[in-house]
């Protein structure tokens, strides 16, 4: 078999695993299945340079084409099977034509794109951007160009905004002049921009464009909506550049919660970046811009906040063939270290090194390259430690010292200005000592403790000696108030007569008037800080700490969660009243989940998928069913087989779905998430949920989970995560459902008999064009249906294929009747005689003689 018929068979595999995965698959679990369904050969198993199989490799360059086709789509390294995939399973069954269709559909595209960023002839000895990021990047292109490099204005051709009057005036009235109140970050702004020029408000919106163009981890809908709300305050009306609307839609990295929480110290770092690149001189300024080692010098010399995540989004934006789409440099150190074979010759600059790696593995993979992506992403987490510590960048952390042994040892921090651990076992160790040599200390010195409790010192000693640094937040609560501080030194073994607090680090503690009530700390804090571990990461909640205690001036927190109302086109488009729609919208706001519970076939799926959209971004939104043998598990992680790079099977956490919709709601906290639940009645939910079930009615606090360990031991339920379930009647009556259940959710009837399903055959039947005859027969059928509960919804009959030759007969034969066949099982009911339509149609027949004959005539006796 040759290397092309193996790679149509490979490629047509790969969709073929996909199938009945519809939360989608990661790369490894589909090269797996795809080995399995076609054995590799020898060459097949080779390894390139970067350790990869030469098939494997095979597979991922060619996927491309089936992305293009519209038969997959790859999302947070999980690739999804689309409805074109399932399509092009069924008509291309041989694996040749499968895959000529699918490059067609490639070389297609790729004649009608637009001019790659980085399209070069000849060897690329730059760094390839993919598809997303050409749209990004043209669109940074722009702004840089127009208003960096001429001082003039990307939203607004000849106007000149980025110039030193505007941004000085911008310095003046942001920089200068911080809010410190506890208003959102728009609200602050525009009190602060109030009385500006239009040209340094127009800078604003351009500055911020910059900031959250690139990211992956804002929806569109929230990038529009905060640009716009700063050119809503101009006199003069500006819309969003068509290039830079369409850049909004895509990203190219993660900014983390950094971006979204620290908004205002971005924007003051580019403020500043602006105003020092107007004391350049010309041909320094001609230098950065031609020179990306000159951009860099630059970026990294500039002043104000240090905020390293956002100068190293610049550096890629205005040099991409130089600078990866990664902004945590401790990932760029890890990815350098792990692929140090393929580096021809260290340079000792991490950026060019990464380089010269990124051009060797794009020559071998002949396209761009994803370091966060399949085996890329697999070899350099595995051997990277602490890859989320960007070095530079703050963190928070709680300390427990209220009950350390029964002694409360805060007021000695307090009054001594350090911080402590209990390390009375744990013999004196080099603070710099790796994650692997510090377990076997802890094994060795603790070997008279039971292996959690090793565990969980194993992680405190960890975080303590090499997570923390200096300029970290520290919180600490005793009496009642909570105390924050500020590391200020490494970690050092002391000596301790009682040993309650011999490994120390210092702290600058704020002045104990300073403390904040435990009761009057803002949400989620108090969740995190009832957590009972020693040791706690509080990042998320880094920006609520620095406004606490005026940390580097005022913070300002994301843009506030927004529910969009129901209007017209909603109400129009799902043939429901707005004021329904409106009430299940106010319910989702008071109780974050509801159940849509009804008979079969009044659209509860259907609807619940139409008010997610409406409510937030497509990509927001997540469908799971629930079955019989649903499990925690499943829903939420829990340990799968997996194969190592040695070839062993092993177990690794995986997250489900309500886990990866958390997660991203975490780093998007303006943008509201749904889960969709379909037939959420038919699993155990008390099993399914398990400890998070406490969650759904208590946001503002923090479970331990059953599986994760360490840090992830608190888990809080973000607030902008919201749960809608459907729930069929005919399967188990409302009167079943657990009190535990009935007081979490909000429930919703839809039922034929009621609003808003009550007539809305007819509305539909109406809005096509087509006779009102099925409407009146599926009442009559409903008014002999003896339970409500499997009275029948109008959903079976909003088909165009029912209204052709022989269509609404069919529905009935074998949708309608089957279901009734349950309600009367047993009962020796003729459900023809009792329901079909013959029988349906005389008696609608006769009712609407009746009703039309003069009332003497009518009650004569037949």
């Amino acid at each position: 078999m040759s290397v092309a018929e193996r790679r149509g068979q490979r490629m047509r595999a790969a969709l073929e695993a996909l199938v009945g995965k519809p939360d989608g698959l990661a790369f490894r679990d589909v090269w797996d299945e795809v080995c399995r369904r076609v054995p590799p050969q020898p060459e097949d198993l080779e390894r390139t340079r970067s350790n990869r199989q030469r098939g494997e490799v095979d597979l991922v360059w060619y996927a491309v084409n089936l992305v293009k086709a519209g038969w997959l789509r790859r999302e947070h390294r999980l690739w999804f099977l689309t409805d074109g995939g399932r399509l092009a399973l069924t008509e291309y069954r041989d694996p040749d034509e499968f895959a000529r269709v699918a490059e067609a559909a490639y070389r297609s595209w790729d004649r009608g794109r637009v001019t790659p960023v980085n399209a070069v002839d000849g060897p690329v000895d730059g760094i390839l951007a993919g598809p997303s990021g050409e749209v990004v990047l043209a669109a940074a292109a722009e702004l840089l160009r127009r208003g960096l490099r001429s001082g003039g204005s990307a939203f607004v051709a000849g106007r000149s905004v980025w110039s030193p009057a505007a941004v000085g005036e911008l310095y003046e009235r942001f920089v200068e002049r911080p809010d410190a109140s506890g208003a959102d970050f728009l609200t602050k702004l525009r009190r602060q921009l109030d009385g500006c020029s239009d040209d340094a408000v127009l800078l604003t919106a351009e500055l911020l464009t910059l900031n959250v163009l690139p990211l992956s981890n804002v929806t569109a809908m929230a990038k529009r909506a905060r640009i716009r709300s700063v050119l809503g305050w101009l006199a003069s009306p500006v819309e969003t550049p068509p290039i830079i609307d369409k850049a909004f839609e895509h990203g190219v990295f993660s900014g983390g919660v950094g971006f979204n929480v620290s908004i205002w110290k971005m924007l003051s770092l580019l403020i500043h970046v602006v105003r020092h690149w107007h004391d350049l001189p010309a041909a320094d300024q001609q230098a950065a811009f031609d020179d990306p080692w000159a951009w860099k010098r630059f970026v990294r010399g500039c002043p104000g906040p240090n905020m390293p995540s956002q100068r190293e989004a610049l550096l890629y934006l205005a040099h991409p063939d130089t600078f990866l789409p990664i902004v945590k440099v401790s990932h760029k150190v890890a990815i350098r270290d792990a692929f140090a074979a393929d580096l021809p010759a260290a340079t000792g600059d991490v950026d060019r090194d990464l380089l010269q790696i990124t051009v060797a593995l794009q020559a071998e993979q002949h396209g761009p390259v994803d370091f966060y992506d399949g085996p890329y992403a697999d070899r350099w987490r595995t051997t990277a430690t602490d890859t989320t510590d960007e070095p530079g960048s703050r963190r928070a952390w709680l300390v427990r010292g209220s009950s350390v042994n029964g002694h409360n040892l805060v007021p000695a921090w307090l009054a001594e200005g350090f911080v402590s651990l209990a390390a009375a076992n744990l013999l004196p160790i080099d603070v710099g000592i790796d994650h692997a040599t510090l377990k076997e200390a802890v094994d060795r010195d603790y070997s008279h403790k039971s292996y959690a409790a090793r565990k969980e010192k194993l992680q405190e000693f960890h975080t303590f000696l090499s997570r923390m640094h200096d300029g970290d937040l520290v919180a600490t609560s005793s009496g009642g108030a909570v105390h924050v501080g500020v590391l200020t030194g490494p970690p050092v073994f002391v000596e301790s007569a009682d040993k309650r607090s011999n490994l120390r680090r210092m702290v600058q503690w704020r002045p104990r008037e300073a403390a904040v009530e435990y009761a009057a700390l803002p949400a989620p804090l108090p969740a995190k800080l009832s957590s009972q571990a020693d040791v706690v990461d509080l990042t998320d909640e880094l920006a609520l700490l620095e406004e606490l205690i005026g940390v580097d001036g005022p913070t300002l927190p994301a843009a506030d969660l927004v529910l969009r109302d129901a209007d017209d086109a909603l109400a129009e488009a799902l043939l429901v009243d707005r004021s329904w729609l409106q009430e299940v919208i106010e319910l989702l706001r008071d109780r974050r989940q509801l159940i849509l519970y009804g008979p079969p076939g009044t659209g509860k799926t259907y609807l619940a998928q139409r008010v997610a959209w409406h409510l937030t971004e497509p990509n927001a939104v997540r469908l799971v069913q629930f079955h019989p043998s649903y499990s925690y598990e499943d829903f939420f992680e829990g340990f799968r087989p997996s194969v190592g790079e040695d070839g062993k099977v092993g177990f690794e956490l995986r997250p489900g779905p309500f886990r990866r919709i958390v997660d991203a709601a975490r780093q998007d906290p303006s943008t509201p998430y749904v889960l969709i639940i379909d037939e959420i009645n038919r699993a155990n939910l008390a099993k399914v949920f398990g400890e998070l079930y406490f969650l759904l009615e208590y946001r503002d606090q923090a479970v331990g989970l059953l599986y994760s360990a360490g840090e992830e031991d608190d888990f809080t339920l973000p607030e902008n995560v919201f749960l809608i379930g459907t729930m069929n009647t005919a399967d188990r009556s409302i009167a079943l459902v657990d009190a535990a259940m009935r007081r979490r959710f909000a429930f919703v009837s839809l039922h034929p008999n009621d609003d808003p399903v009550r007539g809305l055959l007819g509305r539909w039947l109406d809005h096509h064009g087509l006779p009102g005859e099925a409407a009146a027969l599926l009442a009559a059928l409903n008014a002999r249906v003896p339970d409500a509960d499997f009275a029948v919804g109008p959903s079976y009959l909003m088909r165009h294929s029912v209204y052709a030759d022989g269509g609404l007969d069919r529905v009935w034969r074998t949708s309608i009747l089957p279901l009734l066949e349950e309600l009367h099982y047993g009962d020796g009911v003729d459900l023809a005689a009792q329901y079909g339509l013959a029988a349906l149609r005389r008696s609608v027949a006769t009712a609407q003689t009746n009703t039309s004959m003069p009332a003497a005539v009518a009650d004569e006796p037949s």
